[in-house]
C-alpha cells in the first residue's frame, strides 16, 4: 500500500449538519441543525458540494442527492466532550479530549491569569492575505457605516464596548517624533524585511522590490507619523493612495510626486492580485514596471532623502 505523505484538509467551520446528542447540555434549542435551518429559509446553491454528495448525506431543502456523487460523503459525531471549534479541529487530527475546554462564564478572566492585563474591548477585520483590495476595501466601507450607526454606538458601548480605538490611534499617530529618528528607524525596518523576502537577480518583485508596493506602504506610514501632528487630514483610515493624495495637497510632497506614486502603487496592487488569482509569479521582467518603479523610487527619495 502506498503511504499518503500528505493530507490537504479544509474544513467548514461552523456549518454543522444535525445536532449531537448533547446539544442540549450547550444551551443549544431542540432541531439544532446549522445547514437545514439555513437551507429551510433561504434557498441554496452548492453545485460543487452537492455533486460530491452532500445531498446524500440527509434530505435538504435544495440540495438533491446525487445519482452518482463524485465524493465520499457522510457525517460523524465528536467522541470528545465539548462543542467548540477547538474540539472539533483537534479530533480531526486524532486528539481526543477526555474533559471539555472551561466554557463562559467559568472560564477565568485573563486579569487573573495575567497580572496588570485588562482589556475593554476589542474589534478586527482579518482575511486571507491574498483577498482582494477591492473586496477589503467594501468590507472596511461596510464595517465605517456600521459604525456610524448610532443605535449600534449605543449598544456597543451598553456592553461596556465603546469604540475609543479611533481616538486611541489619532493620538498615538499624530504624537511628536524626531524626523531623523524616525526616518533612520523606517529605514532599517525597510532594510530587514528586504532582508527576509529575498527577490532573484533580474526580477522585479512587485511587493518586496526597491521600488515596490512596500516601499509606498512604509514612505506612507513615514509621512502620517512626521506629519499628521500638524496635518490632521492625514490622520483618517482612508488608504495609501489617498492620503498620498492628501500629502501633495498639503505641500509635503512635490506637484505629481505623490499622484504618481499613488497610480503607480494602485497598477503594483491590481499586477500582484491578477497574478496570484492566476497562480503566477509575482516577481516579473523589470521593465514591465520600470514606470511604476521610477515613481516609487522618487517618492522614496523625497522622504528619505
Amino acid at each position: 500500500m502506498t503511504p499518503i505523505r500528505r493530507v490537504i484538509w479544509v474544513v467548514l467551520d461552523s456549518v454543522g449538519i444535525g445536532a449531537m446528542p448533547d446539544a442540549a447540555d450547550y444551551g443549544d434549542p431542540p432541531g439544532s441543525d446549522t445547514l437545514g435551518n439555513i437551507a429551510r429559509q433561504r434557498p441554496l446553491h452548492l453545485p460543487n458540494l452537492a455533486a460530491m454528495g452532500l445531498g446524500n448525506i440527509k434530505p435538504l431543502a435544495g440540495i438533491a442527492p446525487a445519482q452518482n456523487p463524485s465524493a465520499s460523503y457522510g457525517k460523524c459525531a465528536l467522541r470528545s466532550p465539548g462543542k467548540d471549534t477547538t474540539t472539533g479541529h483537534w479530533e480531526m487530527a486524532g486528539i481526543i479530549l477526555e474533559k471539555p475546554f472551561p466554557l463562559f462564564p467559568d472560564v477565568p478572566p485573563m486579569s487573573r491569569l495575567i497580572p496588570g492585563f485588562n482589556v475593554v474591548g476589542w474589534f478586527a477585520l482579518c482575511g486571507q492575505k491574498a483577498m482582494a483590495p477591492e473586496l477589503v476595501d467594501r468590507l472596511e466601507a461596510a464595517v465605517r457605516r456600521a459604525m456610524a450607526d448610532p443605535t449600534l454606538v449605543r449598544r456597543m458601548a451598553e456592553g461596556g464596548l465603546s469604540p475609543r480605538f479611533e481616538a486611541v490611534r489619532r493620538s498615538v499617530l499624530a504624537a511628536q517624533r524626531d524626523r531623523a529618528a524616525l526616518v533612520t528607524e523606517v529605514r532599517a525596518m525597510r532594510e530587514k524585511v528586504r532582508a527576509a523576502h529575498p527577490v532573484k537577480a533580474g526580477r522585479f518583485g512587485l511587493k518586496h522590490s526597491a521600488g515596490g508596493m512596500i516601499d509606498v506602504e512604509f514612505a506612507v506610514q513615514t509621512l502620517v507619523l512626521a506629519e499628521s501632528g500638524t496635518h490632521a487630514e492625514l490622520l483618517d483610515n482612508v488608504g495609501n493612495i489617498a492620503l498620498l493624495g492628501r500629502a501633495e495637497a498639503a505641500g509635503l510632497l512635490p506637484a505629481g510626486v505623490g499622484s504618481a506614486a499613488a497610480d503607480a502603487y494602485r497598477d503594483l496592487r491590481r499586477a500582484q492580485h491578477r497574478a496570484r488569482l492566476d497562480e503566477r509569479s509575482t516577481q516579473l521582467d523589470p521593465e514591465t514596471m520600470a514606470t511604476q518603479r521610477a515613481a516609487v523610487l522618487a517618492l522614496w527619495r523625497v522622504v528619505f532623502g
